[in-house]
């Protein structure tokens, strides 16, 4: 089970320019305080804030561009918000997918969603191997990487492409694409 610690605190001083987000604050301004606690271990806003940064990098050097998707079929861990932080730093639409959902369904949301990336826990990859190779130009596993699907934690950089519509900076207007079920 997690824990995700309220953000929201009167701070002492009030934020200048753009009004950040409370993650984005909290790293900034008490960067040790605990973000998220599960099974024992504790991720601070530093910690978050930091790692939401390194994968929006790694999402531009994919040469993702604002308004991209980005799909997730996740197990709870710290990964789903660093990257729903990541997504919305970037502008692009994190669409989280429920693990209990079976492969074809999974595969008809990865293609009705139009993904540019898909990140998938290891667990779970057996669901999306073999059945949208052609449908995502990139595909991410956390853990051990079966198949053709690259290690979260070792995205190598890549180029990035031109693109028309840069990615989104703090503080722009973004959006987050949910797919309930139906």
């Amino acid at each position: 089970m997690s824990t995700v610690v309220n953000s929201e605190r009167e701070d002492r001083q009030q934020p200048t320019g753009i009004a950040m987000p409370g993650a984005w604050l909290l790293g900034q301004r008490d960067p040790s305080r605990p973000a998220i606690v599960m099974e024992g271990e504790t991720t601070t806003f530093g910690e978050l804030v930091s790692k939401a940064n390194q994968l929006s990098n790694k999402f531009a050097d994919l040469g993702l561009t604002r308004g991209d998707v980005v799909a997730g079929l996740l197990l709870n861990g710290t990964e789903f918000y660093e990257i729903t932080l990541a997504c919305t730093q970037s502008g692009l639409y994190f669409v989280p997918i429920n693990t209990h959902l079976a492969g074809p369904e999974v595969e008809y949301i990865v293609r009705d969603c139009d993904a540019s990336v898909l990140i998938v826990h290891a667990e779970l990859a057996d669901k999306v191997v073999g059945r949208i190779e052609d449908a995502v130009p990139h595909r991410v596993v956390i853990g051990s990487a079966p198949g053709r699907l690259v290690q979260l934690r070792s995205l190598h950089p890549l180029r990035r492409r031109n693109s028309r519509h840069p990615l989104a900076r703090l503080g722009d207007d973004v959006h987050l694409r949910h797919n309930w079920p139906t």
